[in-house]
């Protein structure tokens, strides 16, 4: 009993991992499973809003406590500036160029956890918040199919993109958000449901989800408030992923 105790204890502390990526020291944070259920976990990889961190992302959505079969990766970004020079702070470059550092600490990153932890290459699993969620389109536009799916919380597409091949995706959209304008959020979830060619209607999914099928399906879930983060659908989020990993 005794072993047993001391074996989850460590597996809920996570790995702090370094690596050096165009001679920049890039970080994570990494949890691994709780309880296995394949031979290849699936992936989840969370990025933090703009002057976020990995620790106050992890503390509030505990992604590894709702998806105990998957490896968890919550990855650190570089300072950079947004719009306002006041602005400055750890975030994501959302340039959909390939020498975007982000899109190349990203390559890293997932060919360090398939391959020192095992992870299943064909179910990765991208969620972001605020400026991640925005980098959530670079990422699908440049490594699409390396991904299984995708989750946006208060993200829009900054810039035309072409998003392919058509993916799974779950999005949040706050009726009231003063950071990322409410209407460019909904003008990005019509072009995703667009290019994964939904059904007109949705049907409920979870508390207040609404699931749109179509070549790839798509999940909305709306709320009422502004730019914050509703870790209520976190739950149902990790039920659309599980479901996309079986």
């Amino acid at each position: 009993m005794l072993a047993t105790f001391v074996l989850l204890a460590q597996t809920l502390t996570p790995s702090k991992i370094h690596l050096l990526v165009d001679g920049l020291d890039r970080t994570a944070l990494v949890y691994l499973p709780t309880r296995k259920t394949s031979a290849k976990p699936p992936i989840l990889i969370a990025f933090h809003g703009h002057g976020g961190s990995p620790e106050r992302l992890e503390g509030r959505a505990k992604l590894e406590d709702l998806w105990p079969d998957a490896i968890v990766v919550y990855p650190y970004g570089l300072p950079m500036t947004l719009q306002n020079p006041a602005e400055h702070g750890p975030g994501w470059v959302v340039d959909a160029k390939e020498d975007n550092r982000d899109i190349r600490f990203f390559d890293a990153l997932l060919k360090k956890v398939v391959g020192d932890y095992r992870g299943d290459p064909a179910h990765v699993f991208a969620f972001g918040f605020s400026n991640g969620a925005i980098f959530m389109y670079t990422l699908w536009n440049l490594r699409g199919r390396e991904l299984a799916g995708i989750g946006s919380a208060e993200g829009c597409l900054l810039t035309a993109m072409n998003l392919s091949p058509p993916k799974p995706f779950f999005m949040t959209i706050g009726s009231d958000d003063n950071v990322v304008p409410v209407q460019y959020q909904r003008l990005a979830l019509e072009q995703v449901k667009k290019t994964d060619r939904c059904q007109t209607a949705g049907t409920p999914y979870g508390e207040r989800g609404l699931y749109f099928k179509g070549r790839q399906p798509v999940v909305y879930w709306p709320y009422q408030g502004g730019h914050e983060f509703p870790v209520d659908c976190l739950p149902t989020m990790i039920r659309f992923f599980s479901s996309l990993s079986k």
